[in-house]
């Protein structure tokens, strides 16, 4: 029988960060994609299937916020949640102003991010 993964999208600029994240989410039996940047955003949502995207809010190009009020307008991805990572102050606000689902605060602990994984996936 094929085991199915939950798969998690992390959307961060910082590599090394996203490696971090991607080797905690992948050792507790995610599947786990890294994106550098909201660039095409939609197509890896749709060749991925995610069923979280954990997004850094300061990135080039299109922001968090762009990308997740983006990904709530669309009503292919709008069921995805969305959880904001990052080191701004004032994230709980930005957080319900954009229509993410949850926020995880920079610096977090690995335990953090895997209670916010388990959350909704």
């Amino acid at each position: 029988m094929k085991k199915i993964f939950k798969r998690i999208l992390v959307v961060e600029d910082e590599l090394d960060l996203g490696e971090i994240m991607q080797i905690a989410l992948s050792q507790a039996g995610y599947e786990v994609k890294i994106l550098l940047n909201g660039k095409d955003i939609e197509s890896h949502i749709s060749k991925f299937s995610p069923s979280l995207i954990m997004m850094d809010l300061w990135m080039p190009g299109l922001d968090g916020v762009a990308l997740t009020k983006k990904i709530k307008a669309n009503k292919k991805t709008r069921n995805i949640p969305v959880v904001l990572v990052s080191a701004r102050n004032g994230l709980e606000k930005t957080t319900k102003s954009c229509g993410a689902d949850d926020f995880l605060p920079k610096p977090f602990n690995l335990s953090d991010l895997l209670s916010l994984a388990k959350k909704f996936v």
